[in-house]
């Protein structure tokens, strides 16, 4: 810190009271004027309950990331005389100021910000947010800007502009009160990575995604997973050629009650584990359209769909598929389940692969309903690993083994290799 200017002589004396725990400073001149980094200035001061600000110039400084972090005693916070006109980094300015109530922002000037990742992440105790008067017109990265703010019930962000952010990970995870989320201005068309943007959004009802452009986007992992209210998704068109991981994707969004995804090109896709797992209310799903010549993980993908009755795979290719563990395991609804295009030549671990959960499970005894499972002889166990076919059939009793299919050996579970596997007969 410099008074006055950039050469002055002037001191600053700093002294700590052990009687009251308060640390003064003295300074001749009136202000005290910031250098250009203030990057963790009262960073994990976690006791402080008080702060002055009033003296501070800080028209120079260009980064002010970490400046705040984890004063998580101080529940006000007056930043009125700040001049932000400069500052290009904001990243986690505000995070860990979890006994903030209400943060007043209406003087930040953000014109040349590029970073505002974690800017008020974990401020659990913030309510409302206003930022009608945020330029994020340089913004790049967005990742986790919101995320763990725990009681916040509403948000506008209808004057953000987002046409150079790349990074939208964990934007909103686990905003566990807000109910509603008007994206409909967002500029995604740079952004790379989607992954847990809606995490744990446990009281978001309905969001629209139809303006989205998802052309350069590479991870959708647990996206919207755990959005355990929301009951309508509008995905429109969405674009989803370059990503990778769709790991979790739809994970646990226990009242959806339809899914749309006839768009999706999964060419690239590896991962698919758990990707529409605990999908409770989802009654008919069409992936006639998805490829899967990539994909190496699809442990629990489908894991406790419990009201679905007939599921078709008949686009799927399956040859480089490691671990199907779990996959339509829980799966109480099924009557129907085509997988004739699996080729299991890789796959190592078909533990639980078609179980039923326990008593525990939902609240209730999982009883089997599954009547028909069709394969093909490209259904085998040549690379399955010692245990890979533990619990396969569990508390499916009424399994029966077709033409075709065969036993292991020591393990009393059914592997059919031939065209027709019936169960129910």
């Amino acid at each position: 810190m410099n008074i006055d200017d950039e050469e002055s002589d002037y001191e600053i004396k700093l002294w700590l009271d052990p009687t009251d725990k308060t640390a003064y400073y003295y300074a001749e001149p009136e202000k005290v004027y910031l250098n250009e980094d203030m990057n963790s200035m009262f960073r994990n001061m976690s006791s402080l309950i008080s702060l002055n600000l009033s003296n501070f110039d800080t028209s120079k400084v260009t980064n002010m990331s970490y400046m705040f972090f984890n004063t998580s005693s101080l529940a006000l916070l007056n930043l009125s005389n700040f001049d932000t006109s400069q500052v290009m980094n904001m990243d986690s300015i505000f995070r860990s100021m979890t006994n903030l109530t209400t943060l007043n922002l209406s003087n930040f000037n953000t014109s040349k910000v590029t970073d505002m990742s974690s800017m008020f992440s974990d401020m659990h105790n913030l309510t409302t947010l206003n930022l009608s008067n945020f330029n994020t017109s340089k913004v790049m990265y967005m990742n986790r800007m919101f995320s763990d703010m725990h009681n916040l019930t509403a948000l506008n962000l209808s004057n953000f502009d987002t046409s150079q952010v790349t990074d939208m990970h964990d934007m909103f995870s686990n905003v566990r009160n807000l109910t509603t989320l008007n994206l409909s201005n967002f500029n995604t068309s740079r952004v790379t990575d989607m992954g847990f943007m809606f995490y744990h959004m446990s009281s978001l009802i309905s969001l629209n995604l139809s303006n989205f452009n998802t052309s350069n986007v590479t991870d959708m992992s647990s996206m919207f997973a755990e959005a355990h209210k929301l009951k309508t998704l509008n995905l429109g068109r969405m674009n989803t050629n370059r990503v990778t991981t769709m790991e979790k994707m739809f994970d646990n969004m226990w009242v959806l009650e339809s899914l749309d995804v006839s768009s999706f090109d999964t060419s690239n896709v590896t991962n698919m584990a758990h990707m529409f797992g605990g999908l409770a209310k989802i009654t008919a799903l069409n992936l006639n359209n998805f490829n899967t010549s990539k994909v190496t993980n699809m442990v629990y993908m489908f894991n406790s769909m419990v009201t679905l009755e007939n599921l078709s795979l008949p686009s799927f290719d399956t040859r480089n598929v490691t671990t199907m563990a779990g996959m339509f395991g829980s799966m109480e609804g099924l009557k129907n389940l085509n997988i004739s295009s699996f080729d299991t030549s890789s796959v190592r671990d078909f533990r639980y692969m078609f179980g039923l959960g326990g008593a525990d499970t939902y609240g209730h005894d999982q009883v089997d309903h599954l009547e028909h499972i069709y394969t093909s002889r490209k259904f085998v166990i040549s690379a399955m690993e010692t245990g890979g076919s533990d619990g396969i059939f569990y508390r499916r009793p009424s399994l029966t083994v077709g033409a075709g299919c065969t036993y292991v050996s020591g393990t009393g579970n059914p592997f059919c290799i031939g065209s027709t596997w019936v169960v129910l007969p």
